[in-house]
């Protein structure tokens, strides 16, 4: 009897086993053929709205009169990250994603016949409005046609997301570099169409946590510019970017540096001549200056509109450094002037025994420095001690009128 029950639980078990295993492998055969059947309608409705369809006539919709409305087009422009602000080729250069969206009636189905409530569409295949950034670095720079699907929605609507890295012209302000704010635009307009062909309705310019190492936003703006011509209305949208440098980096690496080595150009005066080092120190001062001032030079643009207070003051301090060689030479030659002997051949006359008694005092009186020698020496150290100050004050000066002029 006990076999009798174990072998019935066994067939139960089995029989339920079975019963799943039907029961998923239907399931899974219906999803299959509910996913065929879905496929099969895109590829059906596909087929019947693209076969045969201009690519170049844009989708209008028309009037009893056989007039036709403009497409009306709203773009959405997304900034996702800045990749720099190159100022000595003026040019700015972002990752950028354009939304566009726009009815084609001619699109639409009926959700009924095709249970389908979006299809996707390759840009060559469908008509898409021909917007170029106009200033952008590359000539005629059209949005990018690859890659980035068409979403054709059920009710004609048509959405179309173009992103690329672009770059474009910047012109730059670089007075105030490296505590400067500059502002870029991005001008966007149809190459082809006019305004009563393709409208833009509505415009966005979004920067979802934009992040930059060199540069803060301070601002954003767009707006739709309409313009009159001989054969239309025409218009572009005109995106502004304003841009904050983040300065603590050039403040360490190159405002402090040159302020330290401008220092150097009054403490040459402190050092005596007998030490050796005051031209050297004077020279290398000098260099240090001038390969500063060249590091400056090669990241600007060559520029004469505006000139660069860091570079003005830079070349100050080089003037300063070139008057602190012409007069660290000057008391340098000072302190090693020799006094003029007087000719020997006038004072020659014989030798006599009175002569003889006074060679001792001779001798003593030709190791004494002759007062001319002391006279020379003297004014160089006069000229050292002038010349400290008045440097010293030049360069704090200097360094003042910038700050000055910086912060105003």
């Amino acid at each position: 009897m006990a076999k009798l029950l174990l072998n019935t639980d066994r067939i139960l078990i089995l029989i339920v086993l079975l019963t799943d295993v039907i029961v998923v492998q239907g399931q899974t055969q219906e999803g299959n053929e509910s996913n065929s059947v879905r496929n099969n309608f895109q590829m059906e409705l596909t087929q019947k709205l693209f076969t045969n369809r201009s690519l170049v006539v844009p989708p209008y919709s028309y009037n009893a009169d056989s007039s036709f409305n403009p497409i009306n087009v709203s773009i959405d422009t997304f900034i996702f990250s800045i990749s720099g602000l190159d100022l000595r080729h003026q040019q700015f250069t972002f990752v950028g994603l354009f939304v566009l969206r726009y009815t084609d009636p001619s699109l639409s189905w009926d959700t009924a016949v095709y249970p389908v409530d979006a299809i996707f569409v390759k840009p060559e295949d469908i008509w898409t409005p021909d917007l170029f950034v106009m200033n952008s670095v590359m000539p005629f720079d059209q949005l990018v046609k690859k890659q980035m699907m068409v979403v054709v929605y059920a009710n004609g609507s048509v959405t179309w997301s173009p992103g690329d890295t672009i770059t474009t012209t910047c012109y730059v302000d670089i007075q105030l570099f490296p505590f400067d704010s500059q502002t870029c635009t991005v001008i966007v307009s149809p190459w082809v169409y006019f305004e009563h062909q393709v409208n833009c309705t509505d415009t966005v310019l979004s920067l979802p946590e934009v992040q930059s190492a060199e540069w803060d936003i301070t601002e954003t703006s767009h707006r739709i510019k309409r313009s009159s011509g001989e054969n239309g209305k025409s218009w572009h949208i005109v995106y502004t970017v304003k841009l904050r440098r983040k300065w603590l980096f050039y403040a360490l690496n190159v405002l402090l540096p040159v302020l330290l080595v401008s220092g150097l150009n009054s403490v040459v005066f402190a050092l005596p001549v007998q030490c050796g080092e005051k031209m050297s120190v004077s020279l290398t001062t000098f260099l240090t200056l001038a390969v500063f001032m060249t590091l400056i030079q090669d990241s600007l643009p060559s520029n004469s509109d505006t000139v660069c207070y860091l570079a003005v003051y830079l070349a100050s301090q080089m003037v300063l450094s070139v008057a602190a060689v012409v007069v660290s030479a000057v008391t340098v030659a000072c302190h090693h002037r020799q006094p003029k002997e007087e000719n020997s051949t006038q004072n020659i006359r014989p030798m006599s025994s009175a002569d003889a008694t006074d060679s001792s005092a001779t001798v003593a009186d030709r190791s004494e420095v002759k007062p001319e020698a002391v006279d020379w020496q003297r004014l160089g150290v006069v000229i050292d001690r002038i010349c400290f100050p008045v440097f010293t004050g030049l360069s704090v000066l200097s360094f003042l009128i910038y700050g000055i002029v910086t912060a105003l």
